[in-house]
C-alpha cells in the first residue's frame, strides 16, 4: 500500500512549542494532522487486511531544504501517520500486533510531503 501526503508536517520541536504554550494547543495540533492523515487513507480507500499483518511501515519524508533535522520530523511524522491509519481504519491499532517495523528516511528534493509505504 502506498499513500501520498503532500503537507509539510511539524516537528517534535514545534509540537514541544505548543506544548508548553499549553496543552490543548498541542492537543489540536496532533488532532489536525491525524485527521489530514485519516482524511486522505479513506480518500484513497487505503486498507489493510487481517492476513497481512504485522506491517511495515516506511515513511518517505521529502522536505525542501536540510534546515530540519529527521529525528524531529520523523517523530511527528510516525506519531500522526500511524494514529490517522488507525483513526481511518486502514489497521485497528498501531501496536506491536499490527506494526513490528517502522523506517524513515529523509529526501531533499524540493518536493513537501510523506510518502508512507505499507509491506512494500
Amino acid at each position: 500500500m502506498r499513500l501520498w501526503i503532500g503537507m509539510k508536517f511539524p516537528s517534535l520541536n514545534e509540537y514541544i512549542n505548543a506544548e508548553r504554550r499549553h496543552r490543548m494547543i498541542a492537543a489540536k495540533m496532533k488532532k489536525e494532522w491525524t485527521t489530514h492523515v485519516k482524511i486522505a487513507a479513506q480518500r484513497e480507500d487505503c486498507y489493510i487486511s487481517e492476513d497481512e499483518f504485522p506491517v511495515k511501515v516506511h515513511f518517505i519524508i521529502h522536505e525542501e531544504n536540510k534546515r530540519r533535522d529527521i529525528d524531529n520530523v520523523s517523530a511527528m511524522v510516525s506519531k500522526f501517520c500511524l494514529d490517522g491509519l488507525v483513526a481511518a481504519g486502514t489497521m485497528p491499532d498501531d501496536s506491536q500486533k499490527y506494526v513490528n517495523k517502522i523506517e524513515c528516511d529523509l529526501v531533499i528534493d524540493g518536493k513537501v510531503g510523506v510518502e508512507i509505504l505499507i509491506n512494500e
